[in-house]
């Protein structure tokens, strides 16, 4: 009889950022969980760039202000998002300027200087999509026939909002049969996003990751399938039921994919 094969606890990785030793020390103390793993620290912000691209790193703690430069904390912040927007960064700092120039150049949570440990945690596990288990924020379904717009327009947009996009072409596993990384690629995302049109819904390879999707979540209680109407078509009865973002009309596609990427979110 085979073994029963064990279910692999998923750590939240974590990059501590800060140029006061005793500010990391006390951080690494705080940051004590069974669930969080701690797997590099950073004392300039240069190196917060370069160890925030070179680690698989899913949250980074990182101080606003650094004692050699007022602004370098804020700059990281930006150079990240911009390099890897994927990455998750807790912001620590007081101050009204500070916590405004933060937002703005990218932080996802922004911590008073005087925080609890449970707010710590609480903030780096709500934005992790690795605490539910999840490699990605969203699996993205279509037909081949559209993957020209796929790949040029909405794969950049959903990577440049820090995105984690599941896609065939570039994240199935070689080798692997196409039906197992279907179901890996759905069961692995929070979301799945079924780009509709009349390809699409004739192709039979779509109607079985749609179905699969469908019967996770068939009350769409948890949200999980979000349809996105690119061309006018006849939607079967299960996708009708759903409210979809429409993409129809070229005008509207700016507010369209804002609504999304709010979706993908939530």
């Amino acid at each position: 009889m085979a073994a029963k094969r064990q279910k692999v606890a998923v750590k939240i990785r974590i990059l501590i950022a800060y140029d006061a030793l005793i500010c990391r020390e006390g951080l690494k103390r705080i940051i004590d969980a069974s669930d969080i793993e701690i797997v590099g620290d950073a004392i300039v912000a240069p190196a917060v760039i370069l160890r925030a691209q070179q680690l698989d790193v899913d949250v980074i703690i990182m101080g606003i202000i650094w004692q050699y430069d007022a602004e370098a904390g804020i700059e990281a912040i930006t150079q990240i998002k911009k390099q890897a927007p994927e990455k998750r960064i807790v912001a620590i700092g007081d101050g009204e300027e500070l916590v405004r120039k933060a937002k703005k150049a990218g932080a996802d949570v922004i911590l008073p200087i005087r925080f609890t440990k449970e707010e710590l945690l609480e903030s780096i596990r709500a934005i992790s999509i690795r605490q539910a288990g999840y490699r990605y924020d969203v699996f993205v379904s279509y037909s081949h026939e559209n993957k020209g717009w796929i790949d040029s327009w909405l794969l950049p947009k959903l990577e440049a909002a820090g995105v984690r996009v599941c896609i065939d072409f570039r994240d199935f596993d070689f080798g692997a049969t196409i039906v197992s990384e279907m179901e890996r690629a759905v069961l692995q995302s929070r979301k799945i996003l079924l780009v509709l049109t009349p390809e699409y819904l004739a192709s039979e390879w779509a109607e079985f990751e749609s179905t699969l999707a469908h019967m996770l979540d068939p009350a769409a209680r948890k949200r999980r399938m979000l349809p996105l109407l690119l061309s006018v078509c006849d939607l079967p009865p299960r996708i009708r039921q759903l409210n979809y973002t429409d993409f129809t009309n070229p005008d509207n596609q700016d507010l369209s994919i804002k609504r999304l990427i709010d979706a993908i979110k939530k």
